[in-house]
């Protein structure tokens, strides 16, 4: 099954994922969807950080970071509710999403599961790096 094309575009800290269900014409603009969900503003922002990135603009770093740490602690809240990993990626990246390819290879599983991580050494005392800045 063809899902279309995965891509990561940038270096560094300027890393963008892009998923493309069909392959654009060339000299056809791109168009980014972004659902109606409890996720809108942050992809609406990493949306804009990409347009200015393909202008030449450089995005803050703080702001990818921030959507990151923000999902960190919606997948804790999740695992320490005792919500499952499939739940908690249902909630974070939606059921279509999660549905779209099958749960034990699944990209969105590893996401989640790296999430929940994070957000389990967080509340073990990792917070405190953000405390040294």
């Amino acid at each position: 099954m063809n899902d279309g094309e995965h891509l990561i575009v940038g270096t560094g800290r300027n890393q963008y994922q892009l998923w493309l269900p069909d392959p654009p014409r060339e000299g056809e603009p791109l168009a980014a969807v972004v659902p109606q969900d409890k996720t809108a503003l942050h992809r609406a922002e990493a949306a804009m950080h990409f347009w200015r990135f393909t202008r030449g603009h450089a995005k803050p770093a703080a702001a990818l970071r921030d959507v990151r740490l923000v999902n960190t602690l919606r997948a804790l809240d999740g695992h320490l509710s005792g919500a499952s990993y499939r739940v908690i990626a249902e909630c974070l990246f939606g059921s279509a999403r999660v549905d779209a390819e099958p749960w034990k290879s699944s990209s969105v599983r590893d996401a989640t599961i790296r999430l929940v991580r994070n957000g389990v050494a967080l509340m073990r005392g990792g917070y405190r790096k953000f405390l040294r800045k």
